[in-house]
């Protein structure tokens, strides 16, 4: 299985983010402190619970009331899964 795309909406300190990811190896590169751990997390939240913070609130963007993640992925017999 492959992830294709990562909608974030209020998560951490994206306030929309829709994106996409070729094939191939994909290599989240910047600054210190240039949210790629944030990106990171989101795909982690995708198969399993966050380590980092103790409650959901935590991982919604400040002054809003919610947040929204989802996944596109690629399986491998071709078909399309979006969750």
């Amino acid at each position: 299985m492959q992830l294709r795309g990562l909608p974030l909406h209020n998560f951490r300190c994206y306030e929309n983010l829709a994106l996409q990811l070729p094939d191939g190896l994909n290599v989240f590169a910047g600054e210190d402190a240039s949210a790629k751990i944030a990106l990171l997390e989101g795909v982690f939240l995708l198969v399993a619970t966050s380590p980092r913070p103790s409650t959901d609130r935590n991982l919604v963007r400040w002054s809003v009331p919610s947040r929204h993640i989802s996944g596109r992925f690629l399986l491998a017999d071709g078909r399309a899964l979006e969750d």
